[in-house]
C-alpha cells in the first residue's frame, strides 16, 4: 500500500492530498448536513438556536445544573465574550439566570432556571432521536469508535496549540 502521506520533494509540505482534502471534505459535508437537520429541529419546534441548546444541555446535565460562565464556555466551546452574548438571550427569556459565585465573588455562576429545564426537557428525545437517526445508526460501532477516537486526538491536538 502506498502511503499517501509521502511526498515528491515537488510537493508542498502544506498541501492536502487527495485523501487528505476527500477526508476534510466529506468531514465539513457532513457536520453541516448534521448542524442543519438538528438547528431545524431546535429552531422549528423549540426556538432555539443550536449555541442556545447547548448551553441549556451543558447546565441541565451539570451539578445544580450550574457552572461558572468561564467553565460553561470551555464545556460548550464558545468565547467568554459569545457566551456572555447568549447567556444574556437566554436569560431574557427566563432559560437561564446569573448569580454571583458564592466561592469566589470575582467570577459568575450560570444556573438553569424550571422554564430553562423545561425546555431542554422538552427539545432533547428529538435531538437525540436525530443523533441516533444521522450519526449513530447509518455507521458501526467500530466506526463510531474510530470516530471518537480520531476527533478525541484532534481536540488534544487542538487543546496543545499556543493561545488555545
Amino acid at each position: 500500500m502506498v502511503d499517501e502521506r509521502s511526498r515528491s520533494t515537488d510537493e508542498s509540505d502544506d498541501e492536502l492530498t487527495p485523501r487528505e482534502r476527500l477526508a476534510w471534505r466529506t468531514y465539513l459535508d457532513g457536520k453541516s448536513s448534521l448542524d442543519d437537520i438538528v438547528n431545524r429541529h431546535l429552531e422549528q419546534g423549540h426556538q432555539l438556536g443550536f449555541a442556545e441548546f447547548r448551553i441549556l444541555l451543558a447546565l441541565h446535565r451539570a451539578p445544580q445544573s450550574a457552572l461558572r460562565m468561564s467553565a460553561l464556555a470551555d464545556r460548550v466551546r464558545v468565547s467568554r465574550g459569545q457566551l456572555t452574548h447568549l447567556v444574556r438571550a437566554l436569560e431574557a427569556r427566563d432559560f437561564v439566570r446569573r448569580r454571583p459565585d458564592p466561592y469566589d465573588r470575582r467570577g459568575v455562576v450560570a444556573e438553569l432556571t424550571r422554564a430553562g429545564t423545561r425546555t431542554v426537557d422538552a427539545a432533547l428525545p428529538g435531538y437525540e432521536r436525530i443523533v441516533r437517526d444521522h450519526f449513530v445508526d447509518p455507521v458501526t460501532d467500530d466506526a463510531l469508535d474510530i470516530v471518537a477516537g480520531a476527533f478525541g486526538r484532534i481536540i488534544r491536538n487542538i487543546a496543545d496549540e499556543p493561545g488555545a
